[in-house]
């Protein structure tokens, strides 16, 4: 392995370390500064939702085999991925989707890590 592909794995932990240390000090500042009951249980889905909020697009496309060989490929590059039916007005469109990640930078590190194996890829912000 490249020592890019490590200094990638070693940003996106500790990422994912501070997202959960951020989580788990915003519950005990709502336990403890007295707010209503009801704010810790919706605090937990918008955390979640901050992960499919940036999700990077590595392909569109309207032969399924061809996605299904796209999303292989970014798959060996250790990317988790799924993959969502769009109407287009040129017909259905499978995209390949990479992700969901809880921070731009995590979803532009997976942007790099997809573009260096010569994919095109875009980060949306859903």
């Amino acid at each position: 392995m490249k020592k890019g592909f490590y200094t990638i794995m070693s940003a996106q932990f500790f990422s994912s370390l501070a997202d959960n240390a951020l989580l788990v000090a915003a519950i005990e500042l709502l336990k403890t500064g007295g707010a209503p009951s009801w704010h810790i249980p919706a605090l937990t889905p918008m955390f979640a939702l901050f992960y499919v909020i940036l999700a990077p697009v590595v392909g569109a496309f309207a032969d399924a085999e061809a996605a299904r060989e796209t999303r292989q490929k970014v798959e060996r590059l250790g990317l988790k991925t799924y993959t969502q039916v769009a109407q287009t007005s040129a017909g259905s469109r499978i995209r390949v989707r990479v992700g969901p990640f809880a921070t731009r930078e995590d979803a532009e590190a997976a942007l790099a890590k997809a573009k260096a194996a010569g994919l095109a890829a875009v980060v949306l912000t859903l």
